[in-house]
């Protein structure tokens, strides 16, 4: 048999070693996790852990040679792939997805402002704004180091390793920061309007045509 399925047959799957703060070992804080019947389709299954009790044991829902899926007595889902990837689900929504090459995919409730991006000036992206519209989808890429939410709305918002961010609205406009404190606004069509930090602005139309506004309010075509 395969490593996976033996692993299965042990019965074991190691909690998640990275911190986050809904995961508690306390399985009092979601007494009512069992309340719905389809957490157990099989009657011949093993009944659920008392939720009351500190040393329940995780059930294994699902064992196959491809996945092995347990629920855990705080109501989280625990998921392994035959491919490596691991996913954790929790009671409220959210879901973590860890690839084996190293990408994740986190997945948070509407309203959640997700923490890779809570320090994103509101008027560079309206975080507020941007989760109402529903689940916002955030993606690790390990190779590149780079992170890309997806919001309901339809815009997006990329983070490089750089430092630069980067917003991309649903009608085409961007909004680019760059980590000298510069910041780029491209509009739908194509024009752009580029402030740097010593106050110096520079327009530009899509058809080339340049506009600086220097500090001392001075213009200058080019």
């Amino acid at each position: 048999p395969d490593e996976l399925y033996e692993r299965a047959r042990w019965g074991e799957y190691r909690e998640p070693s990275y911190y986050h703060p809904k995961r508690d070992p306390n399985p009092n804080l979601n007494p009512n996790r069992s309340s719905n019947p389809s957490l157990n389709p099989n009657p011949d299954a093993d009944p659920d852990p008392n939720p009351n009790d500190e040393n329940a044991a995780p059930r294994t829902v699902t064992q196959t040679r491809d996945k092995v899926e347990k629920l855990m007595p705080d109501g989280r889902r625990l998921a392994f792939y035959r491919n490596g990837t691991r996913k954790e689900t929790f009671p409220d929504g959210e879901c973590i997805v860890r690839f084996a090459n190293g990408d994740v995919k986190r997945t948070v409730p509407a309203y959640t402002v997700p923490d890779e991006f809570a320090d994103i000036p509101a008027d560079l992206a309206p975080l507020d704004e941007l989760v109402s519209a529903g689940p916002t989808v955030v993606y690790f890429y390990r190779a590149a180091e780079t992170l890309h939410a997806s919001f309901g709305s339809g815009a997006e918002l990329y983070r490089f390793p750089s430092g630069q961010v980067e917003v991309h609205h649903a009608g085409g406009a961007k909004v680019i920061a760059f980590p000298d404190g510069t910041r780029k606004t491209v509009d739908a069509g194509g024009a752009t309007v580029s402030v740097f930090p010593d106050g110096l602005v520079v327009r530009e139309s899509t058809a080339g045509a340049r506009r600086i506004l220097l500090p001392d309010g001075r213009e200058v075509d080019e």
